[in-house]
C-alpha cells in the first residue's frame, strides 16, 4: 500500500487535470453534479411575501399563557431528598 504525502496527492490531481481534455472534465463535472444530493438545509428557500406577513401577524396575535408547573414545588423538594 502506497501512502501519499499531501504534496504528492496534489501533484497527482494536477497532473490528471493536465492530461484530461475539456470534454472529459465537463463530463466528470456533470457526473459529480448528478451524484450530489440536494441540500438538506431549506432555511435559505424563500417563501412568498404574503405568506410570511400572514404568519407574522398570526404569531403577533398569539397570547402567551402562563402555565403552572406540573409538580408543586414542595413535592419536587421532597423527591430530591429521597434519592
Amino acid at each position: 500500500m502506497y501512502i501519499f504525502t499531501l504534496s504528492e496527492y496534489v501533484e497527482e490531481i494536477f497532473q490528471e487535470y493536465l492530461r484530461s481534455s475539456k470534454d472529459e472534465l465537463e463530463e466528470a463535472s456533470r457526473k459529480l453534479k448528478n451524484m450530489t444530493p440536494a441540500p438538506m438545509n431549506t432555511m435559505l428557500q424563500k417563501q412568498p411575501r404574503e405568506e410570511a406577513i400572514e404568519k407574522r401577524t398570526k404569531r403577533a396575535k398569539m397570547v402567551a399563557e402562563d402555565v403552572p408547573p406540573t409538580t408543586p414545588g414542595k413535592l419536587v423538594r421532597q423527591c430530591l431528598y429521597w434519592k
